[in-house]
């Protein structure tokens, strides 16, 4: 069985996202946006811990690539901040670009607000934000060979 641990929006806020790894003790790590020295400073505590990630609209990364899609044990994973396809506008465009890419499952981030349902056969997940402004939450993909699941989880100590 894999874990990987997923992080949006954390504007600033490490020490639960450390916290998090510690107590989750991911295989991997995916990283929406929106806090990308949050992602280096996770990338330098956590050497040996593969860490994917996109940038999001407050993350001044020219040259970065604002969707990804990657295959990790097995699944084809489209991960996205969100902003470039207006998911707060709805979940269309994510949908129609996760379905091209045959995604097993579709991450996005940027309205911190936390989702998890399955469209179409494919898991779509917003893991909301871990910001000490928001309710931090953050999300887990769990996978077990052919079995798929994503949960969100909030961060509380």
């Amino acid at each position: 069985m894999k874990k990987i641990v997923v992080f949006s929006d954390s504007h600033g806020t490490l020490l639960p996202m450390r916290d998090v790894v510690a107590d989750e003790r991911p295989d991997h790590i995916l990283f929406l946006g929106d806090g990308w020295t949050d992602s280096v400073d996770l990338m330098r505590t956590y050497p040996g811990l593969p860490i994917l990630r996109v940038p999001g609209n407050c993350d001044y990364q020219p040259g970065e690539q604002t969707e990804l899609l990657v295959e990790l044990y097995g699944k084809r994973i489209f991960m996205c901040h969100g902003h470039t396809l207006r998911v707060k506008s709805g979940l269309g465009g994510l949908l129609a670009r996760a379905h091209r890419f045959g995604a097993d499952i579709a991450l996005y981030g940027h309205t911190h607000q936390g989702y998890c349902d399955i469209h179409q056969g494919m898991w779509v997940m917003n893991p909301g934000s871990m910001s000490r402004y928001a309710s931090q939450t953050y999300g887990v993909i769990t996978i077990d060979g052919d079995s798929v699941y994503c949960g969100i989880h909030r961060y509380e100590r």
